[in-house]
């Protein structure tokens, strides 16, 4: 997978603007819609991830563990669309890879997929790449199109959910520290690519003024 510069990076100074984020996210996707996630163990992939589904799920208290040791756990007993999150971290080889059946989640729901470059060549032909990086002191960022702090705005409920309890594993995973988390947007295919220009046009309406460009903060 060729490398890029983020489109849009969004900043998120606390757990709380995590969530917010994931919401916005979360009222713009469809089935057949994925989010490959990167980032660095207790980025925030699950955080963001956890939020993404209570949004959908229109359910704040829903339970919704880390797939780390099932690889996969699937959210579709709902009005809404199904949700199918995947943690390739612990993925052993073609026979875990196979038993996903991800061909089928890419066509049939929302995929949240943690650790994507365990992907390798696998990748749908559109979605949305997600960098997750903690924003610790001396930490330097790609530049990036355009940089926004994430908003704290009450966000639009969707279809409710009655599932039933996962009794899987343990559902907690906190940020590693309370560093400012930066997201980075990088869009691949048409539908992204629209998506993602859609929301920096709406952060420029937001915020009605010229967001800072990032480029102060190169990569070493």
């Amino acid at each position: 997978m060729e490398e890029s510069w983020p489109k849009l990076r969004m900043l998120a100074p606390t757990e709380e603007h995590t969530n917010a984020f994931a919401e916005i996210i979360s009222q713009v996707v469809k089935v057949g819609d994925c989010i490959c996630f990167y980032g660095k163990v207790g980025a925030g992939k699950s955080t963001f991830s956890r939020a993404f589904i209570r949004s959908l799920a229109d359910d704040e208290h829903l339970v919704v563990p880390s797939p780390t040791f099932m690889l996969q756990l699937v959210y579709e007993d709902h009005q809404g669309p199904p949700i199918h999150h995947f943690d390739l971290y612990r993925l052993r080889g073609p026979c875990d890879f196979a038993n996903l059946d991800l061909r089928k989640s890419l066509r049939t729901a929302i995929s949240l997929i943690e650790w994507a470059e365990r992907l390798e060549t696998e990748f749908p032909p559109e979605y949305l790449e997600l960098r997750i990086t903690s924003i610790r002191q001396g930490v330097k960022l790609p530049p990036a199109g355009a940089t926004f702090t994430v908003p704290l705005e009450e966000q639009e409920g969707y279809a409710g959910i009655q599932t039933e309890d996962l009794d899987l594993v343990d559902e907690v995973e906190v940020y590693s520290d309370t560093c400012e988390r930066a997201f980075d947007l990088i869009p691949h295919g048409p539908r992204w690519e629209a998506l993602v220009a859609r929301m920096t046009e709406n952060m420029h309406l937001y915020f009605a003024t010229t967001p800072t460009t990032g480029q102060d903060r190169t990569e070493s």
